[in-house]
């Protein structure tokens, strides 16, 4: 049971990876010197969120876990797609002739800053949502609360060197522990007799 548990677990970590790596691909093809270089880094992000899914405790938690990398890479996808736009308006600009070249730069700002307003809202809303979900998988379930039930005895009464009679003096449980578990005394006496000072 415990074997199937685990590869229950990879496999949901696998599959959020690979969610994951497609979130992250436009900063991946960003990084790629030719078509196809840096399709290894989606597969480190999936064994990363499989290796994380696998330690965790229980299926909860591993589901808490993957959410939080989805939720993490959906939060990253507009720097993603900054940097991919960049590199796209360097292209541009390379390809393009010698008078032309402030025109691909104009409009490569103006798609990049387009696309990464679009993947902004996209990311900032659903990668939100993601979090709060790996957080409350990760995160929630049953707490284990001890209740401490003190006694209704919690004060003592001091007396006044005046002779005025005596003034209560509460002491809290937690600033005197010990009280609880001490032997009371007598109380000590009252000298009624003595006037009081002025």
């Amino acid at each position: 049971m415990k074997i199937i548990k685990a590869i229950f677990r990879v496999f949901v970590g696998a599959v959020f990876g690979i969610a994951s790596g497609l979130v992250l691909s436009p900063a991946i093809a960003a990084f790629a010197g030719e078509p196809g270089d840096s399709a290894w880094l989606i597969w480190v992000v999936v064994a990363i969120a499989a290796v994380l899914a696998f330690f965790a405790p229980t299926i909860r938690r591993a589901f808490g876990r993957s959410f939080l990398v989805l939720g993490a890479s959906t939060f990253a996808l507009p720097l993603s797609m900054m940097v991919l736009s960049g590199r796209v308006t360097n292209d541009m600009m390379n390809q393009a002739q010698m008078g032309e070249q402030g025109m691909a730069a104009f409009g490569g700002v103006v798609a990049g800053t387009m696309m990464t307003g679009a993947a902004a809202f996209i990311g900032f809303f659903l990668g939100a949502i993601f979090l709060i979900i790996g957080l409350v998988l990760s995160l929630g379930g049953r707490r284990e609360v001890i209740v401490v039930h003190h006694g209704p005895d919690q004060a003592r009464y001091t007396h006044r060197s005046d002779g005025l009679g005596p003034a209560p003096h509460v002491i809290d449980a937690h600033q005197a522990p010990s009280i609880g578990h001490a032997r009371r005394g007598p109380e000590p006496s009252v000298n009624r007799d003595i006037e009081p000072t002025l």
